[in-house]
Order: C-alpha cells, then sequence, then structure tokens
C-alpha cells in the first residue's frame, strides 16, 4: 500500500471519447488537450455501464453493476457495500468531497455515504418545459429561471461545481479526494451564451434556438423531433459539440487554479466520462441502449509528477481506475490494458419509467428490460441479449455499428462469447438479492425531470 496523493476523479458526464480533439476530433477540446499533453490517454477505455446510476456507483465501489445491482431510480446502494470514499477515509485520515451536477450521486441512491464534504449543484438545464400546477408568480417563475439559464445568463453547472470544487482546495488539508462531476454535455442541450453563438451557422439559428431547444429538450423524444433530418441532426450534434466546449473552458479553469496553487503536479487526476452518448447510430438515441459510443469513453490520467505524455493502446476498463483506489494503490497508477473489457446494462423495469408510454415502447424495441453486455476487444465488438441473441460489428472499419456480421463470422462470435461467459462467471452478480425500491426526494425526482429521465 503506498502513500496516498491528492486525488481528483473528474468526470464529464454524457461526453463521447471522440468528440474530444485529443482523440481526433475536429472540433478543439483544449484544455482536455493539455491534461492529456502531460498525462496517459487510454485509447479504448470502456464505462461500467450505458448511463449514469449503475457507473457512477461502480466508480464509488469498484464493483461490476451486477454485482452492485443499482439498474433502476429508486433504487439504493447496499449499505455492507463499501464505498470509495469511506476506505480513504479510514485507511488513509483522507478529507473526501464530491461537487456534482448529477443527481445520481445522492442520499437517494446511497451513492453519497462516505463523503466528508458534499454539494449537488443545480442541473445545467435550460429547456422550457412548463407544469400543469405551476401558475400566476410561480409560472413566471419559472419562465424567468429557465429562459436566463437557457440564454447562458445564470449558470448552475460546470461554473458553479468548479467554484465550489476550488473553495474546497483552498480549505482542505492533505491527502484529499474529490469528485467533479460536470453535467453539461448531457441533454437537453442549451449551452450557455457565448457558446452556443458559436455553435450557430446563420442568423436564422440565433432567433429559432429557443423553440429548437425546447423542441429536442427529452432524451427519448430526440427521434420524433428531428426524424429523418439530416440539417437538424447536424443542428443537434453542434449543440453538443458546444455543451462539450464550454465544459472544456471550466476544465481548465479548474486545472489552472490547481497548477496557480502548486497542488497540480503532485495530484493524481482522473478524467473520464460515465459514458457517451448515441446519435442516431443503430437507429438509437440518448443511452439507455448499449453501443460502442455508449461504452467507450474518454480516460486520461496524469500520475504525480507526470509530465509527458503517452498513449496507451489495447482494452482497459474505467472500473479498474476504481479497483486500484480502493485496493490502497496509488503509485505507479497505470492500468493494465486486457485482451478485451466489458460493458454492462443490467435490465429493468423502472416504475417511473414505466409511466411514459414512449418509454414503455422503447423498452419493448430495445429490449430495455433484459440484461445486455458488450465485449470489446481492440478489433471486435459483441452484443448479448438475454433472449439469446448476438450482434457482432467489426468496430475498426464499421465504428458506426452499421453492418451485424454475427451470421457472417459464427467463429469470432464463440470465441468472443466463451471469454464473456468466462469473465461474467467470474465476476458473480448479486444473486437472487432484490434492492428495494424507495422514494426518491421531489428535489431529485424534479432535477432527473430536467433531464429528461422521468
Amino acid at each position: 500500500m503506498s502513500k496516498q496523493p491528492n486525488i481528483l476523479w473528474l468526470v464529464s458526464d454524457a461526453t463521447r471519447f471522440d468528440h474530444l480533439s485529443c482523440y481526433g476530433y475536429n472540433r478543439r477540446t483544449p484544455h482536455i488537450d493539455a491534461l492529456a499533453a502531460s498525462a496517459t490517454l487510454y485509447e479504448t477505455a470502456l464505462a461500467p455501464s450505458s448511463w449514469s446510476l449503475p457507473s457512477y456507483t461502480s466508480f464509488l465501489t469498484g464493483l461490476y453493476p451486477s454485482q452492485h445491482g443499482l439498474n433502476a431510480i429508486g433504487l439504493k446502494l447496499d449499505e455492507n457495500i463499501p464505498t470509495l470514499p469511506e476506505r480513504l477515509e479510514r485507511d488513509h485520515a483522507c478529507i473526501t468531497a464530491c461537487f456534482t451536477a448529477n443527481p445520481y450521486i445522492s442520499d437517494d441512491f446511497g451513492t453519497r455515504r462516505g463523503f466528508s464534504e458534499y454539494q449537488l449543484m443545480g442541473t445545467p438545464v435550460g429547456v422550457l418545459r412548463l407544469e400543469g400546477k405551476l401558475t400566476g408568480r410561480r409560472k413566471l417563475s419559472y419562465y424567468f429561471r429557465r429562459i436566463t439559464q437557457y440564454l447562458g445568463l445564470r449558470d448552475q453547472g460546470a461554473a458553479a461545481v468548479v467554484q465550489r470544487a476550488c473553495d474546497f482546495f483552498r480549505t482542505a488539508s492533505s491527502p484529499w479526494f474529490a469528485k467533479v462531476v460536470l453535467l453539461d454535455a448531457h441533454g437537453p442541450y442549451a449551452p450557455p451564451l457565448r457558446w452556443w453563438l458559436r455553435s450557430c451557422k446563420n442568423p436564422g439559428e440565433v432567433f429559432s434556438h429557443l423553440a429548437f431547444a425546447k423542441r429536442t429538450g427529452n432524451l427519448y423524444r430526440f427521434r420524433e423531433a428531428l426524424g429523418d433530418d439530416p440539417q437538424a441532426w447536424e443542428r443537434l450534434i453542434r449543440l453538443y459539440d458546444a455543451e462539450i466546449a464550454y465544459a472544456d473552458y471550466r476544465i481548465g479553469q479548474l486545472l489552472n487554479w490547481l497548477k496557480r496553487r502548486g497542488l497540480y503536479d503532485d495530484t493524481l487526476i482522473i478524467f473520464c466520462a460515465d459514458h457517451g452518448e448515441t446519435m442516431g447510430e443503430r437507429g438509437r438515441i440518448e443511452h439507455s441502449c448499449l453501443g460502442n459510443t455508449l461504452a467507450q469513453v474518454p480516460l486520461i490520467i496524469k500520475e504525480p509528477g507526470q509530465t509527458a505524455g503517452r498513449r496507451v493502446g489495447g482494452v482497459v476498463e474505467v472500473i479498474q481506475a476504481a479497483q486500484k483506489l480502493m485496493a490502497g494503490e496509488f503509485a505507479p497508477f497505470q492500468l493494465e490494458p486486457a485482451e478485451f473489457g466489458i460493458c454492462q446494462y443490467v435490465g429493468k423495469s423502472d416504475p417511473l419509467w414505466e409511466r411514459d408510454p414512449l418509454r414503455r415502447g422503447l423498452y419493448e424495441q430495445w429490449k430495455l428490460r433484459d440484461d445486455i453486455t458488450l465485449l470489446r476487444t481492440p478489433e471486435w465488438e459483441l452484443i448479448t441479449y438475454e433472449d439469446g441473441t448476438r450482434e457482432l460489428y467489426d468496430i475498426i472499419r464499421d465504428p458506426r455499428e452499421t453492418t451485424d456480421l454475427a451470421l457472417q463470422e459464427p467463429e469470432v462470435v464463440n470465441r468472443l462469447q466463451y471469454l464473456l461467459d468466462a469473465r461474467l462467471e467470474e465476476i458473480g452478480g448479486n444473486g437472487d438479492e432484490e434492492l428495494e425500491y424507495a422514494e426518491v426526494s421531489p428535489e431529485v425526482e424534479q432535477r432527473l425531470q430536467d433531464l429528461g429521465y422521468i
């Protein structure tokens, strides 16, 4: 067990690896690029799951989604499962803190447990979605709050999270562990004023921006809102990129603050996403499904004292970082690539989600009540469903997963299925243990509604 350094685990929610310039994208993310220039960039890193609750729980426990069992809104982490902040505080007298805009890290889900300092910030959502129960002054207040936030005149997202994190760094004694979660790249997409103006291609988009954002304000209605209009999809992607550009700007502020205070060089910094996003690939939208654009995420790790950048090929899993931290392995902090990695979508029947007819239809169409597992090698991607369906993609030649090769390549399917079965048997699960559903707080339910989850 090595001595613990200060640790910053920085998460940009719903951020695709292939929308960062250090991974080859054509729109620049200079501050994340600067971090990668003096850190280790993992070229193929897999998230634990395709959506936030199971992924964040895996980050905080080192367990796979099938092991910790948090796969639906209303479930709460088993109190007998230790969390990373609890372990660091107990074994290393570490000060732990979490500053997040994502409500999935909260008391409602048991994922706040162990943090000595914690703050859930307002979600960076700017879409007008009036509730019927709002009348009079409450309705006017709602309009004002949404419009000012949408126009970039009011930021409760990355700016507030970064400011609170810097306040913590200013006074915290070493060693500390800080989980900092930015939600800006998560839909609905309504970047602050300067960033959405940059994303506009013509004056007409400026004047129609509010209507377009409202039209695409629900994750599950992107498809019906945009149809087959390629210009609308291209516009949506520009807004998504603007959100990432804004998050990159705030990440730069945070890292530059650490540099000015002399804390950057000796801090272990982990940057990743909890999952990616789908933008029409395989006919899918948002992230309650499973595929390469969801499973593969950016992962950049700067060890204390590291000044030279390096790129690591092969496949790693972000959960390896959590497991190393849980074990007190701080130096060297390098993840070993493996022959393959996995990403899990544990099937669910969520009482809050089932209320929406559209969502119920997607449950059936995309088999979201079933367990879905993705296995990734450097060349191949195998997706397996609980009903026995299997899909195979040549991920190098076909990164958008347009051609299922399962029937043409049975030997490859069988070989990867053997590897997957062995891994799933190795990690096991939570058996027949059923976690009880509990009511989430009105505040968290409203935030999840703002984000299009319910």
